[in-house]
């Protein structure tokens, strides 16, 4: 947004020089020499006193008098003065504030000398404070900030402030303060001044937006509940938009070319949402201006690219719609970037455009309509607005001769419908909101300043850039208020045909079904579906599911659309008439669904009915009009349907779309579920064509190119349709379509919506036929899926073609959906298949699973191999993974790659119960494993289940030396036995891991010796394989026991320590073994000042003398036992 510096503000609010002529002197002949577009300095401030004063002065002329300075401006211009207004504002009411203040000096001595006059002209540092500071406070413009009250402005006062002493501090008066006065001084006018500077800010405000209404308007702006509140406070509480903009004073009244696209648009508020021919006798649909309510709505300006729901959750509901455009289109952003309005399809955003095209007053607003979808997709923009000009007139007029007609009025293009644009030309449009705000940007260089306002469904909103300074508006679902107040306006205009035996529906019940209700569209027709013999309330008494309400509520509409055609029918044949109208509709959900997407093509919908054989009533051409195509004749009668239209030449292209997703979901797990059925009664469910062929053809075209599991809704659906008499008929079939000949020929060859492979669709297929045989039983074993197969061959055959044929995230829904279980059954590994949404036999929710054991690929009974197997090196299972260049593949490749270099093959070993475990499974719990209260009684049997692999396990030097580590960590909290046990697996091997494997050892003995008895950690250390490996040691490894245990305060007494380590040898310590032994004798000296050391100096030589491992294993008398 555009702003501007105090100089320019009174220069555009008071030409009059004689006005303005005090405070060009007091800024040194600055202002009159300087112009608005500017904002030039002539010379820097020479009197803060002198400038202060003319502030004050100027603010009763400048603000008290606004309203004439405001007359006879255009809507454009008068938005411009208001800004600086306000510009004037901040800037007085800083300067009272100050003026208030109690300082150490004299305000009149606030001048330049000629000295500072020079220094305030030359360039300084940055950061630098000098005089020339005020003249930023003057002229900096992004001080004033946008329109709002005190609380949005204290950081720009305190800003202004810090400006302020930058000023002073330049000045002579400063130098002769004391330094409790300057700290005085810079204490007052930092957030003291700025708290007062934001009081009187308000205050002023307040008055202003009393005679200026646009002034409450813009506070509506920011996103802050107490600043809309504070304004509210005003007397501003009106309930529409309209009524809004009358409070400010209008423009000239409208030429006739304005004049007739206002009596088109007011037109549109006198006309029912939908037609007569959709309504059962009796009922009348409320016209727009009756029905029409102000959603509830979110605010977001776009930094950037992030119009994510994580970006939306932190901004408010807010419900003040009408007072937030009233500020939008009179503040100064509207003509600078677009305003996109967001929300679902049904939500009310082309509503939202009509409503605001009749209700902005025309003699200061000119509003154009442009239905994006009615107007040629593949010209400029000034193009479109021209079509839509001629669409709501009849008249041809050019864009620049329009807006020179319009005379005070600001134009707002509507484009309404950009994701109907995009999704029926299928182009590449994410530079669309660029293109608009340069359009913005050239009309503003030629006068014609142009405030334009998008409407999109929220899923664009990720696919587009965004311009500088877009803001966006989301529309939210509507509210228990929102349903109750258009159920009231429903009931009245209706209260002829609720008077009698139809009672009204009422708001607790429609929210019972709050995915319909809370959007608009949708809510009309639960209303209507209501309205005949109040099916909503019998279908809500009689406790049907939600799959119920779909069919009850789709079969009603189909129904009626029959009904339309003016045949009376037996029962019998309207029944079949419905159902085929349904089955239709199902074709049209499978459209969209096989090309993943929520909408589709009218070409692309007449070629599937084609291929699939549906025949309809053929429609004959009229006049000039084309015929209707099989997709007008299915879709054209349900206003469920989103149409949505984009002209590119002469060519007009259609696409479809059900107006909740979930619609097309129920219609999809219809059609297969009466498929499913045809398995079973040998005969054709569809009314498609004449085939008599009994075969899974249509099931094999409709569920080979996309997992069920794309669409959330598709499953639960389908379960809830299934009848529980036949499932175990429909299971057995489904069963035998699975194992079919792949290579028998198909029907329906021509049903392609999507290019796909013949492997892939039958892989795809095979996923599908697998879900529906668990929607049918809830679980189900790999060897009844393939009776002929080895399961465990048959599964990893069709979960590897399942993996290569769909897409990564369409796997990985999959995956989600079903649960695999390594299970044996009747003597044989196989596998229990379940659906997680239904619970499997015998096992409660929240129960764990069975615990995965290799014995399972080994084809064997838990615990029937021995402690530990070797299943080859781990290279070649890296490779393996590697292979196919799957992403999961991957990253476990990567992960896994150090516990090749730690383990070098693919060790298995037994686990706590029974089961075969790898290897690296324990190492990676026990280097995890929480150590915290609630876990540590798990850390024994990750130890013991280690050292159940031993010696294997512990064939490298380095998994030793973890292992010590953990010891050590863990020790405090394992019995002496556990402990024993692992210095003994590791000791055997110790002594060919050098210096490091004997510092982790002895790490390893001083845990276990801190808190224990002397006498524990001899037998500790007393164990058959640790003695071994004392015995052995030159001297090294047990001096360094000797620190730890000293360290640890369970050390030999003194009078045995030069026995203790006179038996070392000092020739056996070298390279790292020498800092152990200067070590030591630190030790020995500090605990025996004067006692030489009881070994010659290492390189000397010496003769070492015996005891030590005595000693160490308590065999010789002088051992303490204490601690």
């Amino acid at each position: 947004m555009r702003s501007v510096g105090y100089r320019d503000a009174v220069t555009l609010l008071a030409p009059e020089r004689s006005l303005l002529a005090g405070l060009d002197r007091a800024l040194g002949g600055a202002l009159l020499g300087a112009t608005v577009a500017t904002g030039g300095l002539a010379s820097p401030v020479l009197s803060l006193f002198d400038v202060k004063g003319e502030v004050l002065r100027l603010a009763g002329p400048l603000l008290g008098r606004l309203s004439d300075r405001l007359a006879g401006t255009t809507r454009y211009d008068r938005t411009q003065r208001l800004l600086a207004a306000h510009t004037v504002l901040v800037v007085t009411a800083f300067f009272e504030a100050f003026d208030e203040l109690d300082l150490p000096f004299d305000t009149d001595r606030l001048h330049l000398t000629r000295a500072e006059r020079h220094r305030a002209a030359e360039p300084r540092q940055p950061g630098q404070a000098e005089a020339g500071d005020l003249d930023l406070l003057l002229g900096d413009g992004d001080l004033a900030g946008f329109p709002g009250l005190a609380a949005a402005h204290r950081p720009r006062f305190a800003a202004m402030g810090r400006r302020l002493t930058g000023f002073v501090q330049g000045l002579a008066v400063w130098d002769e303060l004391t330094d409790t006065q300057r700290a005085e001084v810079l204490s007052r006018c930092g957030d003291p001044l700025a708290e007062r500077a934001g009081d009187r800010y308000a205050e002023l405000y307040r008055r202003l937006a009393v005679d200026v209404p646009e002034f409450g308007f813009w506070a509506a702006q920011l996103d802050h509940e107490h600043t809309r509140a504070e304004v509210r406070r005003l007397g501003h509480s009106l309930s529409d938009l309209a009524e809004l903009l009358r409070r400010v004073p209008g423009g000239r009244a409208p030429g006739e070319r304005r004049a007739a696209l206002a009596r088109a648009y007011q037109a549109q508020l006198g006309r029912p949402a939908l037609t007569d021919r959709d309504l059962p006798d009796g009922l009348r649909m409320p016209t727009l201006g009756e029905a029409y309510l102000d959603p509830h709505f979110r605010l977001l300006t776009v930094t950037g690219q992030s119009a994510d729901e994580d970006a939306w959750s932190c901004c408010e509901v807010r419900a003040d719609l009408p007072r937030y455009f009233a500020g939008y289109l009179t503040g100064p952003a509207a003509t600078e970037a677009p305003l996109l309005v967001l929300g679902q399809p049904g939500a009310g955003k082309s509503v939202l455009t009509q409503v605001l095209a009749a209700r902005l007053p025309a003699a200061d607003f000119l509003p154009i309509r442009v239905v994006l979808r009615s107007v040629r997709a593949d010209v400029e923009l000034q193009a479109q607005i021209e079509d839509a000009i001629y669409a709501a007139t009849g008249d041809h007029v050019g864009w620049p001769e329009l807006v020179r007609s319009a005379g005070d009025a600001l134009p707002v293009v509507l484009l309404d419908g950009f994701d109907e644009l995009l999704q029926a030309t299928g182009v590449n449009q994410a530079d669309y909101l660029e293109r608009v705000a340069r359009f913005q940007a050239r009309e503003a260089e030629q006068g014609r300043p142009v405030a334009v306002l998008v409407t999109s469904r929220t899923a664009v909103a990720a696919r587009v850039r965004y311009p500088a300074g877009t803001t966006l508006v989301r529309l939210e679902p509507f509210g228990a208020a929102h349903v109750t107040e258009w159920l009231a306006v429903w009931h009245r205009v209706n209260d002829a045909h609720f008077a009698g035996r139809i009672r009204a529906l009422t708001a607790d019940v429609a929210l019972r079904y709050r995915q319909l209700s809370t959007q608009p569209l949708l809510l009309q027709m639960l209303a209507l579906y209501d309205a005949e013999d109040n099916a909503l309330r019998h279908a809500d008494a009689d406790g049907i599911d939600e799959a119920g309400l779909y069919e009850r509520l789709l079969a009603t509409f189909a129904r009626r659309e029959v009904r339309k055609r003016g045949e009376s029918l037996p029962d019998e044949q309207l029944a079949a008439r419905t159902e085929q109208e349904l089955q239709r509709l199902s074709l049209v959900a499978f459209a969209m669904f096989n090309r993943g997407r929520q909408w589709v093509t009218a070409t692309e919908l007449d070629a599937d009915l084609a291929a699939l054989g549906v025949h309809t009533d053929e429609v004959p051409a009229t006049g000039f009009r084309a015929p209707l195509t099989a997709a007008d004749r299915v879709l054209g009668r349900f206003f469920f349907i989103q149409r949505s239209v984009a002209r590119r030449s002469t060519e007009h292209l259609e696409t479809y779309e059900f107006l909740h997703a979930t619609f097309g979901e129920y219609l999809i797990a219809r059609l297969i579920s009466e498929l499913v059925s045809t398995l079973l009664t040998r005969r054709s469910a569809l009314h498609l064509a004449s085939r008599s062929t009994v075969d899974d053809d249509v099931l094999w075209a409709l569920l080979s190119f996309v997992s069920m599991c794309d669409q959330e809704n598709v499953l639960p659906f389908l379960i809830a349709r299934l009848g529980a008499s036949d499932r175990q008929e429909m299971r057995a079939a489904l069963v035998l379509a699975l194992n079919g000949d792949d290579d028998r020929p198909r029907g329906y060859g021509d049903y392609r919506p999507v290019p796909r492979a013949l492997v892939a669709r039958l892989a795809i297929y095979r996923a599908n036929l697998m879900l529906l045989v668990l929607a049918t039983s809830g679980t189900v074993r790999a060897g009844e899926l393939w009776p002929d197969e080895e399961p465990r061959r048959a599964w990893r055959h069709h979960a590897l073609q399942w993996q290569s044929s769909l897409s990564f995230g369409a796997f990985r829904r999959f995956t989600g959906a079903v649960t695999v279980e390594q299970i044996r059954h009747e003597g044989r590994s196989d596998l229990r298949l379940s659906l997680e949404h239904l619970p499997l036999p015998g096992r409660s929710p929240g129960r764990p699973r069975t615990a995965h054991d290799l014995n399972w690929h080994l084809d064997r009974e838990r615990g029937s191999t021995p402690v530990r197997a070797n299943f080859g090196d781990w290279p070649s299972a890296l490779r393996n993974l590697g292979f196919t260049a799957d992403l999961h593949s991957d990253i476990a490749r990567q992960t896994l790659a150090p516990l090749v270099r730690l383990t070098g093959e693919s060790w298995a070993i037994r686990g706590p119960y029974g089961q075969l475990i790898p290897l690296a499974q324990p190492l990676i719990a026990l280097a995890l494993a929480d150590r915290s209260g609630s876990t540590r009684g798990e850390l024994p049997a990750l130890y013991r289940t280690v050292l159940s692999a031993v010696p294997s396990v512990l064939a490298g030097p380095r998994v030793r030396v973890l292992l010590l580590g953990w010891l050590a960590r863990d020790a405090h909290g394992l019995d002496d036995r556990l402990c024993r046990e692992v210095l003994a697996a590791v000791a055997p091997d110790l002594r060919g891991d050098g210096a490091r494997g004997s510092a982790a050892f002895a790490a390893a003995v001083e845990a276990i010796a801190r808190g224990r008895e002397l006498s524990a950690v001899w037998r500790v250390l007393s164990a058959g394989p640790v003695a071994a490996l004392l015995a052995a040691d030159p001297g090294p490894l047990r001096l360094r026991i000797w620190i730890a245990l000293h360290e640890a305060g369970a050390g030999v007494e003194d009078d045995e320590a030069a026995e203790f380590l006179g038996s070392l040898d000092p020739a056996s310590f070298t390279g790292e073994d020498q800092h152990v032994l200067r070590r030591a004798g630190w030790l020995f000296r500090s605990a025996h000042p004067g006692t030489p050391l009881p070994w010659p100096d290492p390189a000397a030589g010496g003769t070492p003398s015996a005891g030590l491992v005595d000693l160490l294993l308590g065999r010789g008398s002088h051992v303490s036992r204490g601690s």
